[in-house]
């Protein structure tokens, strides 16, 4: 993070830091989050996130750049409005602590047409205010343009690459079925075979033998998957902690493996 963090807030909204403590502290929150409000007015746009038609709608070589940090490889960008969703029913969020890998840092912000979605977040929203402190951090982070383009954004997305790129060979060489895609932080995989019956019950005794084994995989059931057998796999991590994963991982398999096969041959032989 900059060294700009603990500077004056002179190029938000031209407020001094001595000119600050002269002024009541609901007066200097409120300009903190005015000027806030406007440092993520321009992040969003930076990211092309500012309005569906504008920025998910946009395809082919030019949304592919725009996209640079989010990507894990060269693709085309197909926006979800381009598929026929109505923008009534578009949700884009934007997580800092998911985004800046800062676990932690509670903030976020929706973007919606969709006016009941935005009157229940609205009544919500005073449960969940975000300090006069983190508003702060978190402008300073994001008015710091020139880390975010020329350090954090390729240093993050190498990072991913490599990760993904190990857990799909890893996958591969299980003979797992995956689905492959160019961004995000996680990976679908069908364990299906794994499961005898194929039956969310099974789904979830693999799912808690996983937790048994230190292993920390989503359940399909519970992100609602219309089939039982899917797994989401989280792969932002270290290198040595994917490794020990994929190890506990492949061990669970093959344990399971073995216990079905022992059973099988025990209902032969009966």
């Amino acid at each position: 993070m900059s060294s700009r963090l603990d500077t004056d807030y002179k190029s938000c909204g031209q407020i001094s830091s001595r000119g600050l403590r002269n002024q009541s502290t609901h007066t200097q929150l409120l300009k903190m989050m005015l000027c806030l409000q406007k440092t993520i007015e321009d992040y969003v746009v930076q990211l092309k996130t500012q309005h569906p038609q504008q920025g998910l709608a946009a395809g082919g070589a030019k949304a592919q750049g725009q996209a640079r940090g989010l990507t894990l490889d060269s693709f085309h960008f197909q926006g979800i409005v381009n598929l026929g969703v109505s923008e009534n029913k578009l949700c884009t969020d934007l997580m800092i602590e998911r985004d800046f890998g800062i676990s932690g840092f509670h903030f976020g912000a929706l973007y919606t047409q969709n006016k009941k979605v935005i009157s229940a977040i609205s009544t919500l929203g005073v449960f969940h205010s975000v300090s006069g402190i983190a508003q702060y951090k978190l402008r300073q982070l994001l008015h710091d343009r020139e880390w975010i383009d020329k350090v954090f954004l390729p240093t993050n997305r190498s990072r991913l690459q490599a990760a993904h790129k190990y857990i799909t060979n890893e996958l591969k060489a299980l003979k797992i079925p995956f689905l492959s895609r160019g961004s995000g932080l996680y990976i679908w995989m069908n364990l299906k075979k794994y499961l005898d019956p194929c039956t969310y019950e099974q789904e979830e005794l693999l799912h808690r033998r996983f937790l048994d084994n230190k292993l920390m995989l989503g359940s399909g059931k519970a992100f609602m998957c219309k089939e039982p057998g899917w797994f989401r796999l989280v792969f932002a991590d270290k290198p040595f902690l994917l490794k020990i994963a994929m190890h506990r991982f492949s061990q669970v398999l093959e344990q399971k493996q073995e216990q079905t096969e022992k059973q099988l041959k025990d209902a032969l032989r009966d």
